[in-house]
């Protein structure tokens, strides 16, 4: 018979989650809904990025040609593009190894997200358009200025495979 408790227990401690007593497991929650009126933002193509960066280059030889004094240009220009070519083939800042949580908006037709303690990034899966549309904690809770960047709030549009991030505060014992 104790054999058979001490099995139970030992599966039940494997197979189910742990609990806190009087913790909330997901203290903050965020309900989203797909965004009605979004609306296309201008930007430039390929191309016309090319195009401008010629112009720019050209308009900096014309600036610079007549400021070094009659001394050739050529050294300048070609020490100027040997350091952006180093540059750009590393990681001028490092990578953080730390892991932040990671939740879906993953409906279509909008949902809710369960949001736990400390910061938390915020897919957008869905394939459409989201917008946060409310946010609610737990009492005790609240939500602080996340460190990254973009912050969730009510009303902010995540594009699709967008991301913004939330931060839920410990309540003070």
């Amino acid at each position: 018979m104790t054999q058979a408790k001490a099995a139970a227990a030992l599966l039940a401690w494997g197979v189910l989650p742990s609990a806190w007593a009087g913790v909330p497991v997901v203290p903050g929650a965020i309900v989203y809904a797909p965004l009605s009126s979004a609306a296309p933002v201008p930007t430039l193509g390929e191309w016309s990025l090319t195009l401008m960066a010629l112009l720019l280059a050209v308009v900096a030889y014309r600036v610079l040609r007549g400021r070094v004094n009659g001394r050739l240009l050529t050294p300048l220009l070609l020490t100027g593009g040997l350091a952006a070519a180093g540059l750009a083939g590393h990681d001028l800042v490092g990578l953080a190894q730390a892991v932040v949580p990671q939740v879906q908006f993953s409906q279509a037709a909008g949902g809710s997200v369960g949001v736990g303690v400390g910061e938390t990034q915020i897919i957008n899966t869905s394939g459409v358009p989201q917008q946060v549309t409310s946010m609610s904690t737990q009492p005790g809770y609240s939500f602080v200025t996340p460190p990254g960047s973009p912050q969730c709030q009510v009303g902010t549009p995540v594009a699709p495979s967008g991301i913004c991030y939330v931060e839920i505060s410990s309540p003070v014992e």
